[in-house]
């Protein structure tokens, strides 16, 4: 894998240990990617300019409910409703996606075939898990952009990561994880930091409102069986 810095991939077994007896199934990686490509990868998603921004308001049904699943609505509808309907906000970019055997992949992907190819080949490492699928896609989290608590355990996906591109320094985005009892836990999302937790019906996960004024990007990824 050329992405990732050799100090990882020499380490996967304990990656591995450290994922399957947390009890959350949850890891972190630090400093995950080498200097330069993540720098380019910070530098492709500040000179991205398709960049769709997402307003949802909280479910009107029961289905909604349980299945978390906000109404996404416009810009007008979002900022006409009380905000104790706001269920999220942020940008996002198109997706993309890459299974084994595949042929070619989109050129507007941030990431090359062999990269998408090696990244699932990492995590199924590092997991233990049979995983077929990889998709990403881009976020840049704004002032006041945020995600509701949801569940995203649904559509065969097995595992859920976050990428960090950008940093502030006065405020990390953080992703809060919660349990069947609600009690929650605050991964902060420092740059270049590799999380990524098991989601099949454990837990709920949310990001926190961002209050300063500097965008943050992100890759977020889905693994699925």
């Amino acid at each position: 894998m050329t992405l990732g810095t050799e100090r990882h991939l020499s380490t996967l077994a304990e990656t591995r240990r450290t994922f399957l007896d947390d009890s959350w199934r949850l890891v972190v990686i630090d400093d995950f990617l080498i200097p330069e490509r993540i720098e380019r990868l910070a530098a492709h998603a500040a000179g991205h300019d398709d960049w769709d921004t997402e307003y949802g308001l909280t479910p009107d049904d029961d289905e909604g409910w349980a299945e978390t699943r906000g109404r996404h609505v416009t810009r007008a509808e979002y900022e006409a409703a009380p905000p104790a309907q706001h269920y999220y906000r942020f940008s996002s970019s198109r997706f993309w996606s890459y299974r084994p055997g595949q042929g070619r992949l989109d050129a507007s992907c941030p990431f090359t075939i062999d990269e998408m190819a090696d990244l699932l080949a990492f995590v199924r490492s590092a997991t233990g898990y049979d995983l077929g699928k990889i998709r990403c896609v881009l976020r840049r989290f704004g002032q006041g952009d945020f995600i509701g608590d949801h569940h995203q355990n649904r559509l065969n996906r097995v595992l859920t990561a976050h990428l960090p591109l950008t940093a502030d320094p006065g405020e990390d985005l953080v992703l809060t994880l919660y349990g069947h009892d609600n009690r929650p836990r605050r991964v902060p999302m420092t740059r270049n930091s590799f999380s990524w937790f098991d989601l099949r019906g454990r837990w709920r996960e949310a990001v926190d409102r961002r209050t300063a004024a500097t965008p943050v990007d992100l890759v977020h990824f889905w693994f699925y069986a």
